[in-house]
């Protein structure tokens, strides 16, 4: 397996590929044109072709610098995307529950408020008594009769 391109220098990349400038890529990046110079060179000789054709006033994409774009930047919304549906999962307790047990299940969800601020119940009401938690996404539920057999 070919050892895959540093992360840091992709994110250079992508941010240069849409300033087509070192030294605008640079700001944004807060690291000096020379670090940004030297990571895509690195990047370049690590994947063996160039991705920037250099011009006296800025840089444009080579051919396959045009197909690495959107791929890297797909890439790197995967990875925004993983951040934010993980992150998001560890947040909230999401709990369902029928209309009819609001009257005992508000003042312990009060309570539990009170002891575990750090961790927040996303309530879902529902006229249903029964979960699937294998399509539905609950953390939990409280049902109201008999249990399922």
């Amino acid at each position: 397996m070919k050892r895959l391109p540093p992360l840091p220098a992709l994110h250079t990349f992508l941010v240069t590929a849409q300033c087509c400038n070192f030294t605008r890529a640079a700001e944004q990046l807060h690291i000096t044109q020379g670090a940004v110079s030297r990571q895509i060179a690195g990047l370049e000789s690590h994947l063996g072709y160039p991705l920037f054709v250099r011009q006296a006033r800025g840089l444009s994409l080579t051919a396959e610098g045009l197909e690495w774009l959107p791929r890297v930047q797909q890439v790197f919304e995967l990875i925004n995307r993983a951040v934010d549906e993980i992150g998001g999962q560890s947040r909230n307790l999401r709990l369902k529950a029928p209309t009819c047990v609001m009257r005992w299940l508000l003042p312990r969800l009060l309570q539990w408020q009170k002891e575990r601020p750090d961790v927040p119940v996303q309530l879902t009401t529902t006229i249903q008594h029964g979960v699937d938690f294998s399509r539905e996404p609950f953390d939990a539920a409280v049902m109201y009769g008999a249990p399922p057999a």
